[in-house]
């Protein structure tokens, strides 16, 4: 075994919420070097709900066993798809691919459904000329930052997700569900409680699905669901305009409130204002990894100039019966 020094740091009470931090001296491989570490990251990931490794030698393996071994479990596929991934080796992904002009808006991975990864892993390969951060925010500020009157209506009703898929406008459904069999679909849908619907002789389906506003979180209220990143509302306004003259109702992602009532353009501002307020963002450098409790901490991504490589992996389950 190789021996190390390591210098961690993480935030004061006093301070903003930020990652915890971990520089490792030495050019050591990063499963190496966890090994001996594991307990003193996995209780810093608990206490932080985020800390960043810099410094280390990474491999696919290393950062896959990582995140595993963090997780306390298998690392995880990437199912019921949001965006569009590549598989680039066994289980690791590449991050969202979206145009590098655009931002993602931060959110907690799949808190669109009724269960969730655990814990989610970032290594950057390469980082972007200029921009690219995976920004980060804990979802407890994002709820303390939002109006009283505004969680207690996404509390009380929950959300609703609607998408449709249909050629040529985002995810396909063979891509979201691994499968192209529509009753295959049909049953991994009924398993996780999303309610299906096929039009146009099965060319185009439409799932609906309830899920959780908030969670609860170590005896406290937490936000967490996508409506910053699926309603309409959070993209920019011509590309809006663009997506409603040729879909019209029928948007290739949209949320609701829990009853199907719409969620008003200015909550989703509100929403994406208060976890503006909370963003932590540092800029990546080459084999940075960053491990992440996906329900304490959301994530993001700011635009970018230039290349960049940002690989994801998964693992452990979260979701009932905290489900709020």
């Amino acid at each position: 075994m190789t021996t190390h020094s390591a210098e961690s740091t993480g935030p004061s009470v006093a301070e903003r919420w930020r990652p915890a931090s971990i520089t490792v001296r030495r050019d050591v491989d990063l499963w190496d070097w966890a090994v001996s570490t594991l307990d003193e990251l996995s209780a810093l990931l608990r206490e932080h709900g985020a800390v960043r490794v810099r410094g280390a030698g990474v491999t696919a393996d290393s950062f896959g066993e990582l995140v595993s071994a963090v997780a306390d479990a298998p690392l995880a596929d990437y199912v019921q798809r949001s965006t569009p991934r590549r598989k680039v080796e066994g289980r690791i992904y590449t991050s969202t691919e979206y145009r590098r002009d655009q931002v993602i808006h931060l959110h907690s991975e799949q808190s669109y459904a009724t269960s969730w990864p655990k814990v989610v892993g970032f290594w950057c390969r390469q980082p972007a000329r200029e921009g690219g951060a995976t920004t980060l925010a804990s979802n407890a500020e994002v709820l303390a930052g939002l109006p009283t009157d505004l969680v207690r209506r996404f509390t009380a009703s929950g959300v609703r997700y609607e998408r449709w898929y249909q050629p040529f406008l985002d995810l396909p459904w063979p891509e979201v569900f691994q499968t192209d069999d529509p009753l295959e679909v049909d049953r991994v849908c009924a398993g996780m409680g999303i309610e299906t619907s096929w039009y146009d002789g099965g060319a185009v389906l439409r799932t609906r699905q309830a899920a959780q506003a908030t969670i609860r979180r170590d005896g406290r209220e937490v936000w967490f669901n996508q409506v910053g990143l699926f309603h309409p509302a959070a993209l920019p306004a011509d590309t809006a305009a663009a997506l409603r003259a040729r879909a019209g109702d029928r948007l290739p992602r949209n949320v609701l409130f829990g009853d199907g009532s719409p969620i008003p353009d200015e909550d989703v501002a509100a929403v994406n204002a208060s976890a503006g307020r909370a963003t932590w963002r540092e800029p990546w450098q080459a084999d940075d990894v960053l491990l992440v409790d996906n329900e304490a901490v959301a994530h993001g991504r700011d635009a970018y100039v230039g290349e960049r490589t940002v690989l994801v992996a998964m693992a452990g389950v979260g979701g009932a019966p905290d489900v709020r």
